[in-house]
Order: C-alpha cells, then structure tokens, then sequence
C-alpha cells in the first residue's frame, strides 16, 4: 500500500513537471534582446547594422523579432537625413528613436532620419520618435496584446498608416500626432484595442474604426484636425465605446483635392464638440449621435437625425 501511494504521488509530480515545462515553452520572453542601429544609411534586413550595444560592432545573426526593442540613438547615424529603407514588413517589441537627434561638441545638429520603402513595421510594445526626424515614409502598426503602451511621436511626419490591430492592446499618445498620408483609405485605423489620445492634437486625413472587434477610444481633451474631404471621420460597428470627454473634432483647414467636402459618419454616439471651419462643407451621417457643441463657420448638411444639446 505505501509503494502504492508513493508511486501515484511520483506519478502525479512528474505530471505536474511536464505540465510546467509546456508553460514555460509555450510563453515567449517579454523582451529577448536589445538592438542598436549602428553605421548610418543602410536596409533593415542589413545585419552589419544591428549592434548589440550602443555604437557596437554587429554581433546578430537574425533581424529583430517581435519581442526585440530596436534603438536608432546618438551612436546609429553620422550625418542628417540618413535613411533606412525597409522593403517588407518587419517585427520588433518597442522601437525608440531617443537620442538619435543631436548636435555633437563643436558641430552641427544631426537630424531628419528617416524610415523609407514601401514596408511596414509591426511594432508589439511602444512606439518613441524623437523631434527633428524628417518624414517617416513607412506604416506602423500596433500589435501589443497586453500591458500600456506608450506613442511619443512629437509630431513627426508619418507618411504612412497608422493602425492599432490588437484587442488586447492598450496605448496612450504623449505626443501630437501629424499623419501626412492622403488617400482613399483614412491614415488612422482604430480596428481593435483601447486607445487614449489624453491632450495631444492629430492631424490627419481621415479616422476610421469599423468592424466588430472590440474598440475603446478615449478622447480626453484632444484636438483632432481632420483634412481630408473623403471619410473624414468614420466611427461604426459592434463592440465600440466612445468617451469623446473634452475634445474636440475639427473638418477643414487645408484638405486636400478640388473640393473642401468633408465626409462624417458615424453609429450613435456622443460627441463633444464639432467644429466646420469655415470654407467647408460637411455631411453628416450620425445615426442620431449626440453633438455637445456644434460650431458650423462653413456648411453642415445631416443626411440623419442628430441630437445638438
């Protein structure tokens, strides 16, 4: 009876170990590695560029993956407007630009780096530019799945989307935001996830959050200057929660195309204030949202019932 018992219970242990070691190796490192940017203008499936330490010699066999931090800082670039051409799409954890923008002893600012290509950077933790950048032709998007984290994009130009894709994922602006992009397709995705824009302001060409993923979008006392005529502003579908609190929407100023005809649709919900500026025309599709505060300098036209408290 007692080999019995002692055999079920090493039985029961061994189990439990297995049990462990499948935990441990189905969950991935928060953060594996760190790589620094070294060596000026390059590509970034280039491993001559990828230190492990500042100002480093390359030392990396693989690109970043998404649980790498990447740094482009003081040690990365030896003169202004050096690029980095990304082709596909590429991974990291947190990609921080601190420090790459700086003025050596007895010497001239370095400054306007730039990502560039056609590619994309899927970016799985916060996202940290520095001002003095020039224009970052590239799209981001944002893949976190847990923890808050932080966009600090000091109105850097972004030629590109920007698109936060994770239902899991929680993000706060510290920065102002200046998405240059223009097209048919809005340059500010919010597809799933919470997002806080707290006090900055964003200009754009257009904001779009559909679909049936979960959304939050906190607007807090933002200023949103939205500049392009087609789907300015684009907010429906299931499982969305809007806190609009003190902000504040802009439509025009500076829209680009023939016409200064602005496009805002939305399911209902409550808005702060909305602003047509004036030369502009807008049209509204609000599903009987809720206007706090409507100041029209231009034209307004509701295709829908609004409620204007």
């Amino acid at each position: 009876m007692l080999f019995t018992n002692f055999y079920a219970l090493c039985q029961r242990l061994r189990a439990r170990a297995r049990l462990v070691l499948l935990l441990l190796a189905a969950s991935p490192a928060a953060h594996a590695a760190d790589y620094y940017w070294v060596g000026g203008s390059g590509r970034w499936d280039d491993l001559s560029h990828w230190a492990t330490s500042s100002g480093g010699s390359a030392a990396y066999t693989q690109v970043p993956q998404n649980t790498d931090d990447v740094h482009f800082d003081a040690n990365s670039f030896s003169a202004s407007n050096q690029t980095v051409t990304i082709g596909a799409t590429v991974t990291c954890h947190d990609l921080d630009w601190t420090g790459a923008v700086r003025t050596p002893a007895g010497g001239a600012v370095v400054n306007g780096m730039r990502l560039v290509g056609s590619g994309t950077v899927e970016v799985n933790g916060s996202l940290r530019l520095a001002a003095g950048l020039g224009q970052q032709d590239v799209n981001f998007r944002m893949l976190a799945t847990s923890g808050v984290q932080e966009l600090d994009l000091q109105a850097v130009p972004l030629n590109g989307w920007l698109s936060f894709e994770s239902e899991g994922g929680n993000w706060t602006f510290g920065s102002d935001v200046n998405l240059v992009q223009y097209g048919a397709t809005p340059s500010l995705l919010l597809l799933a996830g919470s997002v806080d824009f707290s006090t900055v302001t964003v200009s754009c060409y257009g904001v779009r959050s559909t679909g049936s993923r979960s959304r939050a979008i906190y607007l807090g006392s933002s200023v949103f200057n939205l500049l392009g005529p087609n789907n300015a502003w684009e907010l429906s579908g299931t499982k969305l929660y809007l806190d609009a609190d003190a902000s504040t929407l802009r439509l025009g100023n500076a829209a680009r195309g023939s016409a200064n005809a602005f496009s805002f649709s939305s399911s209902e919900l409550t808005y702060n204030a909305v602003e047509v500026l004036a030369g502009a025309s807008a049209t509204f599709g609000v599903a009987n949202s809720v206007v706090k505060m409507l100041t029209v300098k231009g034209t307004a036209t509701f295709t829908s019932p609004a409620t204007i408290a």
